[in-house]
């Protein structure tokens, strides 16, 4: 990941990151892959606060997972979309 990519991941879950937004990149819907992983990321806020959630719920993330966060907060903040 490039500098401006990394920029934009932080940026990206410290003002957008939102049940909306799990929902736009892993579907949503009750007992979907978004509704998982938004209640996954509100765990971690409760466990680590606002600072240290996003780096948790990162780390948690396999490859794939990881990899749409980055494009779509490149999408938002980056002005363009991940090139693969």
């Amino acid at each position: 990941m490039y500098e401006n990519e990394t920029l934009s991941v932080i940026i990206y879950f410290f003002n957008k990151f939102n049940e909306d937004e799990a929902y736009h990149i892993w579907g949503g819907g009750p007992y979907s892959l978004g509704e998982h992983m938004f209640k996954k990321f509100q765990n971690f806020m409760s466990t680590y606060g606002p600072y240290g959630a996003p780096a948790m719920f990162l780390c948690e993330l396999d490859s794939e997972n990881y990899q749409k966060v980055v494009d779509r907060a490149c999408e938002l903040y980056n002005g363009r979309k991940n090139r693969k």
